[in-house]
C-alpha cells in the first residue's frame, strides 16, 4: 500500500493515514457482511473516525487522487 493506517487496532475508532499521495478523494467503510455502513467524500485531514460504530472488524475502501483505489482492514477494539 502507498500509505499506512494507524493505530490498528485503534481502541476508539479513530485512524490516522500517512503515504505518498496529494488527497483521499473517496472513503467506503464496509462491515464483514459487505454492506456499506459509511461513504465520505471530504476527508481531507487524513483521518478516518469510525468512532460512532460498534466495535469490531471493518473493511475501507480508500480512493487517493480521484483515481487509485486500496481496500485495507480496520479493527476498532473497544
Amino acid at each position: 500500500l502507498p500509505f499506512t493506517v494507524y493505530p490498528n487496532p485503534s481502541p476508539n475508532g479513530i485512524f490516522y493515514i500517512e503515504g505518498n499521495y496529494d488527497a483521499i478523494s473517496e472513503l467506503w467503510i464496509y462491515n464483514l457482511q459487505g454492506q456499506l455502513i459509511k461513504y465520505t467524500n471530504n476527508t481531507k485531514n487524513k483521518t478516518i473516525d469510525i468512532s460512532e460504530l460498534s466495535k469490531g472488524v471493518y473493511l475501507s475502501k480508500i480512493r487517493v487522487n480521484n483515481h487509485e483505489t486500496f481496500t485495507t482492514k480496520l479493527i476498532k477494539s473497544l
